[in-house]
């Protein structure tokens, strides 16, 4: 478990390079209209979430077994906080919320990506570009300048703990909602470039409805719950 944290920041850059690859693969199958770059492109797109997937998993298994030799688990969690605030702790900063937020538009990228190989859709593919450059930029971002998985200076007995303010049941629900509500908004928002570029303006409000209701659904649950938490924590 010593090469946990290398483990962890290779596979945020490996997830930036396959995701980076699912976006040229995916514009030769629209420039070409070749399949095989169809399916590279969403075999690259998957696994980069994937990749990142298994990143969030890594920095949670830091936060459950008390990894303080990482620089953010040390910040965020400390040995007596309970299971739950740990695992909560895991967005508790900025680092660990852009990992997550990395993790899901790469499942938003790969899901959209599932509908291209078979019915040939360019507006689809044309999405699944979109959502893939942003998710390549976050990777960059995140490996780059907002790396969770830097070590420590000093591996310290025991870390700082959460932050008074966020030790909260709600801290479990409210920021995940809150993420997957933003980040759901990026689908309808990459198909609707995607229906400008392909001319086909009409399809588009019926197939970004579904995952509109599902932002709109975790947004209206998320702030619901930071309601609640701010005022059990301030009022």
């Amino acid at each position: 478990m010593t090469m946990l944290p290398d483990i962890g920041a290779a596979l945020v850059g490996f997830a930036a390079i396959t995701t980076l690859y699912g976006v040229g693969a995916m514009a030769l199958y629209l420039r070409r209209s070749d399949t095989r770059y169809a399916y590279s492109g969403r075999n690259a797109t998957c696994a980069g979430a994937v990749l990142l997937w298994s990143a969030v998993g890594l920095l949670l298994l830091a936060f459950v077994t008390d990894r303080f030799q990482i620089q953010y688990v040390a910040e965020h969690s400390s040995r007596d906080l309970p299971l739950y605030l740990k695992v909560s702790a895991l967005w508790g900063g900025q680092e660990g919320s852009l990992l997550l937020w990395c993790a899901l538009q790469a499942l938003f990228a790969a899901l959209v990506a599932r509908g291209i190989v078979g019915k040939g859709d360019r507006t689809t593919a044309w999405a699944t570009t979109f959502l893939s450059v942003i998710t390549a930029f976050f990777c960059i971002i995140t490996f780059s300048q907002s790396n969770p998985f830097v070590l420590s200076v000093v591996t310290p007995h025991d870390g700082a703990g959460l932050n008074p303010l966020l030790r909260h049941i709600a801290m479990v629900i409210h920021p995940p909602a809150m993420y997957v509500g933003y980040v759901g908004l990026s689908v309808p928002f990459a198909l609707a470039l995607a229906a400008l570029l392909t001319g086909r303006l009409d399809e588009w409000p019926r197939i970004a409805r579904g995952w509109l209701l599902v932002a709109w659904v975790f947004l209206g649950v998320g702030l619901l719950l930071g309601a609640r938490w701010a005022y059990d924590v301030l009022g």
